[in-house]
């Protein structure tokens, strides 16, 4: 194909959206074909590659449901994630540059008073002591007894609570599962996630899960509010095999002090306690 042929083409497809409604739609989409023209051009992309390319977006879109999102995790490997916040938070000369939460952001962390060490293992080391302050850029310290800021400190105190109570509800029903329920930790990764809680709202125990027929995982992973993807994911959900855990009825057959019935009962309960804070947080 000559060069000629080339910009035929693309002058050929820009004008297809020459007649676009949204002037800001139309210049990012005609600036995405363009770039994408020349990265073509530029790496002689053959016919094979375009289509391994094309696969691997398919993928990527194939894992995506209500709570995962792929292409967010591909934007951020890309370091695009990173160029849009600094071009859309460009802020001014001696402000402080906007990022997007890095690997060591760590949700839930517990607050420390000034001065505190933030080790959580003992450590022999030499210690480092940081001291700051925010201020705008004009060197002042920002007022911290306005009514936005004391509004956002509301916030950020009740969002960091409902996130503790996750954690420590989901750390409570971890253990519940893996001492009455070990199918369902490995059907389940995130116990927090509301597909997880629906599921073991329904069947709290390794019989009613195995019960399950998948239009009644469909029906609950739709109570719990998913809303596409069901049938993938109600199948997925089907790994909660009570077979593999008969061994929880050995466990508790021959405990006078508790009926075997009971012995699911914190698996239920924190399950819903768990879904209630989950609710809130978002």
């Amino acid at each position: 194909m000559t060069d000629k042929a080339r910009a035929e083409l693309l002058a050929d497809v820009l004008s297809r959206y020459e007649g676009s409604p949204n002037p800001r739609l139309r210049e990012i989409t005609e600036a995405a074909i363009r770039h994408l023209h020349a990265f073509a051009e530029e790496v002689h992309l053959q016919r094979d590659e375009w289509l391994a390319g094309i696969k691997f977006l398919t993928a990527a879109g194939q894992m995506c449901d209500d709570t995962r999102q792929e292409f967010i995790l591909l934007s951020d490997t890309l370091g695009v994630s990173s160029l849009v916040e600094m071009l859309t938070h460009d802020g001014v000369e001696g402000s402080t540059e906007n990022t997007v939460l890095g690997p060591f952001y760590v949700p839930g962390s517990p607050p420390r008073v000034r001065g505190e060490s933030m080790l959580v293992d003992p450590d022999d080391g030499d210690r480092v002591a940081i001291r700051g302050m925010v201020t705008d850029v004009d060197h002042r310290p920002i007022a911290g007894d306005s009514p936005d800021a004391e509004a956002i400190k509301v916030l950020a105190r009740g969002h960091q609570n409902l996130i503790w109570a996750r954690t420590r509800q989901t750390n409570q029903l971890r253990n519940a599962l893996r001492e009455y329920y070990p199918a369902a930790l490995e059907a389940f990764g995130d116990l927090a996630d509301p597909d997880a809680l629906a599921v073991l709202g329904r069947a709290p125990t390794p019989d009613a899960g195995a019960a399950l027929s998948l239009r009644q995982l469909r029906s609950a992973l739709k109570q719990g509010g998913r809303q596409r993807n069901l049938d993938r994911r109600a199948a997925g959900a089907g790994l909660l095999d009570a077979r593999r855990d008969q061994r929880t009825h050995r466990l508790h057959r021959h405990d006078g002090r508790r009926r075997r019935g009971d012995a699911w009962l914190p698996v239920r309960r924190i399950a819903s306690l768990v879904y209630g804070t989950a609710n809130r947080f978002y």
